[in-house]
């Protein structure tokens, strides 16, 4: 089967400008960290004590707002 080098199927450049690379790894896991910390705080779990100040922030802020105060 040829590649789509091979093949010279007008415009390939230009599509493969508008589709972007794949991510760095280091990028995709601090992205998919921030994604677990938005759904920690989602679910009302509690901080730990080596989390981050904002995090703690955060779940105090989250469980004002449900409590109404």
């Amino acid at each position: 089967m040829a590649s789509l080098d091979e093949l010279r199927i007008p415009g390939l450049d230009a599509l493969r400008a508008a589709i972007p690379l794949p991510r760095d790894p280091v990028e995709h896991r601090r992205i998919a960290a921030d994604d677990d910390l938005i759904e920690s705080l989602r679910r009302g779990d509690e901080p730990g004590d080596d989390d981050d100040p904002l995090m703690r922030m955060l779940a105090a802020w989250r469980t004002d707002t449900l409590d109404g105060t």
